[in-house]
């Protein structure tokens, strides 16, 4: 799915230190045609290796910095002077692992401003979740926030997402209870610590898909190509992996209790005892 432009209007124009501890910048709010400091603290500096400034409004990356041995505790970047507005990320083996707003973005220009330059955009406003609709018709609304907004705590729960297209996306800890993700392509999405309790993901593909300690209790995940994906610590209780694909899979840790695995392909996977599978998990299912 070919990601809309959309004009995204948030109302996450809280201060620094509300959103997200060991960032900081200089000036705060940030300002365009005026240079920002931006400086992180050593916790974060340790692990990081790469911050991205990006103008969501505008759809377009205004720095990028990666991080060296011995990385500087500030960093300096200017602005342009046409910026709408202004999302600060912090990467750590292509993961966000800080993000500045935490939950949209800074407004740096006024809407009406915005507005004049992109006839025919749609406003989607991120703090405001579409209603729910049964008709198919009228998903629109839910597609448009959806490939407009950050998703990390989405709440998403019962939502109808089949087929949608959510591929390298970040939904970390979004809530996703109950939600039918039937056929939707999610290659290398983010689902760590996400709330997937008795979610419909038959026939998703899953390739490469980070699910750290995600709940997948009772999700049914029937012909689902999860090759590769990283379910460590995940909670598989219940859920129904018949045919699905496991391949090279890392379940460390998880929880398979109760699941139906009927033809279900541990070619390659490490086992949630820390076997390496050569066909099947069946018999190292136990934890260490």
């Amino acid at each position: 799915m070919k990601r809309a432009r959309v004009a995204l209007v948030t109302l996450a124009l809280f201060s620094v230190a509300s959103a997200s501890a060991g960032i900081s910048l200089d000036p705060n709010p940030p300002e365009p045609g005026r240079p920002l400091g931006v400086t992180i603290e050593e916790t974060l500096r340790v692990s990081a290796e790469e911050l991205m400034l990006s103008d969501p409004l505008r759809e377009r990356e205004i720095a990028r910095f990666r991080f060296g041995r011995f990385p500087p505790a500030e960093l300096r970047f200017d602005l342009p002077e046409d910026s709408w507005s202004l999302t600060i990320e912090l990467f750590a083996d292509g993961v966000v692992m800080a993000r500045l707003p935490m939950d949209g973005m800074f407004l740096l220009t006024r809407p009406d401003e915005i507005a004049g330059p992109l006839p025919g955009d749609s406003f989607v406003h991120c703090d405001t979740l579409p209603p729910e609709t049964t008709a198919a018709d009228d998903r629109a609304p839910l597609i448009a926030w959806i490939e407009g907004c950050i998703l990390d705590h989405a709440p998403l729960r019962g939502r109808d997402l089949r087929a949608m297209d959510l591929s390298d996306r970040s939904l970390w800890r979004a809530d996703l209870r109950a939600a039918d993700l039937s056929d939707a392509r999610m290659r290398h999405v983010e689902l760590g610590g996400a709330s997937l309790a008795g979610a419909r993901l038959d026939g998703a593909d899953l390739v490469g898909a980070r699910l750290e300690l995600a709940d997948l209790q009772g999700a049914s995940l029937v012909v689902t190509d999860l090759d590769g994906a990283d379910l460590r610590n995940a909670d598989l209780r219940d859920a129904d992996l018949s045919h699905a694909s496991l391949s090279n899979a890392d379940l460390s840790g998880a929880r398979l209790q109760g699941a139906i695995l009927d033809d279900t392909d541990f070619t390659g996977a490490i086992c949630p005892d820390g076997t390496r599978s050569k066909h099947s998990c069946r018999n190292h299912l136990e934890l260490p």
